[in-house]
């Protein structure tokens, strides 16, 4: 119509105004489906009202019928749309009874049109569980709890507790804790989690061998995933027969003791439990220099509470580190075997950060590897990695030896896998333990069956841009899923920076579906930003998502404006893994220009991933020769090589020259990423190298990985 309006225009050469389309009410959904929904909980979804035309619509009626309690909008009002305008109205549903959700949002306008009725459905349901106790005693006459009575260690007893499922949808018993943790109490039967379904019934056994004398009191802790009711709790006490010893301190300090010096420390065994207990003999191993003092008269019999004093003695030849243990046997069952650590001369302890924590596994991602971090001036040696129990279902996606050494300000990638037993629709839980000077845990659960509702799961909580060059437009996607059992919503898809955008934003996905996701970063400014997605996700409503993207390399110069310095850049900006390569196809030192933040006559280097330090500039180096920053300042090294350290060494690069070694069979050469030199080692397939072959040559190199 506009195209013949201008032709006729045009021909009789008359004045004429451009054809107008007429108000039009657009809206994007037909039907809103809240999916399953637990009662008392709210639940949001959103509707887009716009307007195509080139006049002013007018919106007459937004209505909700029939009026149904906890249903409301939220967004108005929306009494006019201007040409090209849109405007969101989100409907808002918190029920509080079980049953379906039948009703609809009526949407009226002035352009003629009949009025619009969007079906409004969801399914309302509630989970809760009640347990019931055999009838044995109850704690001090408490309701709900089970009294064990007076036990001795070695004569266990049980209790019976059941479970059932008193509400309107399936309840999942996803894990429990037993506290006071080590006082001998357990669940036989409790597997790694179950579903009850409405009705359904699960009997537990609950065993108390005391292994803590004397009066004890805790809880049972049974987690759900009802939001109503998260936790289930059933009181649990006892009085423990036990005999035991305690030793204190949990480790002997002897500090700095120099060569030709000595030192004594003091250990106490403790009859801790409320039983006699016979301590047999006390014995050392470890490191020459340690010996016990004036030895006791043994085997000795210690009443409840008695102590006995125990004295070691270091003597020092040198000034290295010493370590030894100090061994109690005893008669007692619980504790027949007390063992303290003794040091000298140690190193500093570990600052050491383990993230993330706790680990969540799903059917459909395993997460982001566990990432141990030294954050200390020292290296931290790693004594162990496990997962216990053994044969859970998690496991080492590589394998490592150890001990390994873990240098400081550098970190160690450590990725797991989850796989359920088939046919097996129980949670699973375990525990991954670090050991360096202590023992570090952190959580690891695992969800074989999706949980009801909707559940967003990404395949990466950061985005990284990596370094950008100009204004251009780069991109970059992750996976996002759905591990619940029912739809999720997206209402909003939104960066808190203009920089960053989602190109396709999702807007629903399907239980067990899994969608790529393309955002964008337009900037030649270095920025981080936080993208969030809003959505039905009942236990993570808001999605948070950050981005980040860094300046521009401009190898093999610079040319920085005033009020800005240079700056040099040693850490892959992603982790990619070790790699080797010729010195001409990359540089192990990136510079770029940012702002000022050292002396006129100084620069600004990376001294950890993403740590900055300020240090003089960096000579030129000759034909042959690259730089390198070693320790507190740059020098000129031969360079042949460009070697990309792994996780171990937090991504770091380094010059090499040529391997100029012969390996004896069974070895390979590996280039040692601090002393920047080529040595002999065992094998590359240890878990804590990676092979290489060298470019141009047939022979392969070990690289830490």
């Amino acid at each position: 119509m506009r195209v013949l309006t201008a032709v006729l225009c045009a021909s009789l050469s008359v004045g004429c105004a451009p054809a107008t389309e007429p108000a039009k009410l657009a809206v994007n959904r037909d039907h809103l489906d809240f999916g399953a929904v637990e009662a008392g909980f709210t639940s949001r979804l959103a509707i887009a009202l716009s307007n195509p035309g080139d006049n002013t619509l007018h919106v007459t009626e937004l209505t909700l019928e029939p009026a149904t309690p906890g249903l409301s909008l939220e967004g108005l009002p929306v009494d006019a749309l201007a040409p090209g305008e849109r405007k969101v109205v989100v409907v808002v549903y918190t029920p509080t009874a079980d049953g379906a959700l039948t009703a609809a949002l009526r949407v009226k306008a002035d352009d003629g049109l009949e009025t619009r009725v969007i079906p409004l459905t969801g399914n309302v349901f509630h989970l809760a569980a009640s347990a019931r106790l055999d009838q044995g005693a109850s704690c001090a006459g408490q309701v709900g709890s089970l009294d064990f009575g007076t036990v001795l260690n070695g004569v266990p007893t049980s209790r019976q507790v059941t479970l059932e499922s008193t509400g309107s949808g399936d309840i999942g018993i996803l894990g429990v804790t037993i506290s006071p943790a080590g006082a001998g109490f357990s669940i036989a039967n409790f597997g790694s989690g179950f579903v009850l379904s409405p009705g359904q019934t699960r009997a537990l056994t609950v065993n108390y061998d005391p292994k803590l004398g004397g009066p004890q009191r805790g809880l049972i802790s049974l987690e759900t995933n009802s939001l109503a009711q998260p936790v289930i709790e059933i009181p649990i006490c006892s009085l423990g027969m036990v005999s035991a010893i305690c030793a204190t301190p949990s480790m002997l300090q002897f500090g700095v003791v120099g060569p030709g010096a000595s030192a004594v420390a003091q250990l106490t065994a403790t009859s801790c439990g409320n039983l006699p207990v016979v301590l047999n003999t006390v014995s050392l191993t470890g490191a020459a220099g340690f010996t016990l003092v004036q030895p006791l008269n043994l085997p000795r019999t210690l009443a409840a509470g008695q102590a006995a004093d125990i004295g070691v003695q270091f003597g020092a030849t040198t000034t290295l580190s010493a370590r030894a243990r100090v061994q109690l046997s005893t008669s007692s069952v619980v504790t027949p075997l007390v063992v303290v650590q003794a040091g000298a001369n140690l190193p500093p302890p570990c600052d050491v950060s383990i993230r993330p924590d706790p680990v969540q596994f799903f059917r459909y991602f395993d997460p982001e590897p566990v990432r141990i971090t030294n954050n200390g001036t020292n290296d931290c040696i790693i004594d162990r990695i496990d997962i216990v129990p053994a044969g859970s279902p998690f496991g080492f996606v590589r394998r490592f030896d150890f001990p390994t050494a873990l240098p400081a300000k550098s970190s160690l990638e450590v990725p797991l896998h989850y796989v359920p037993p088939m046919g097996d629709a129980s949670s699973a839980f375990a525990t991954l333990e670090v050991e360096f000077d202590t023992v570090h845990s952190v959580a690891l659960s695992g969800i074989p069956i999706p949980p009801s509702g909707c559940h967003l799961v990404p395949s990466s909580l950061a985005i990284d841009f990596g370094l950008i060059e100009g204004s251009a437009t780069t991109y970059r996607t992750f996976a996002l899923a759905n591990v619940g059992r029912d739809r999720c919503e997206m209402t909003s898809s939104l960066f808190d920076r203009i920089e960053f955008g989602v190109v396709a934003p999702v807007t629903s996905l399907e239980s067990g579906a899994t969608t790529p996701v393309t955002v964008r970063f337009t900037s030649a400014t270095p920025v981080s930003s936080t993208l969030t997605i809003v959505s039905n996700d009942r236990t993570r409503p808001q999605l948070k998502i950050l981005a980040h993207a860094g300046q521009v390399r401009c190898d093999p110069s610079c040319e920085c404006s005033g009020g800005q310095t240079h700056t040099y850049w040693r850490f892959s900006p992603k982790y990619l893994g070790s790699a080797v390569g010729a010195a001409g196809s990359d540089r192990a030192i990136h510079e770029s220009c940012g702002p000022r933040s050292c002396g006129d006559l100084q620069v600004s280097v990376e001294v950890g991933r993403g740590t900055m330090q300020c240090a003089a500039a960096p000579p030129v180096c000759s034909a042959g020769m690259a730089l390198d920053f070693q320790g507190d300042h740059f020098v000129c090294v031969p360079c042949a090589l460009i070697v990309q350290f792994g996780g171990l060494y937090d991504g770091m690069r380094a010059c090499a020259p040529n391997p100029s070694l012969s390996c004896m069979s069974g070895m390979s050469p590996t280039f040692d990423a601090r002393a920047r030199t080529w040595s002999c080692v065992t094998s590359c397939n240890n878990g804590a190298y990676d092979q290489h072959t060298l470019p141009g040559q047939s022979g392969f190199v070990c690289i830490p990985c």
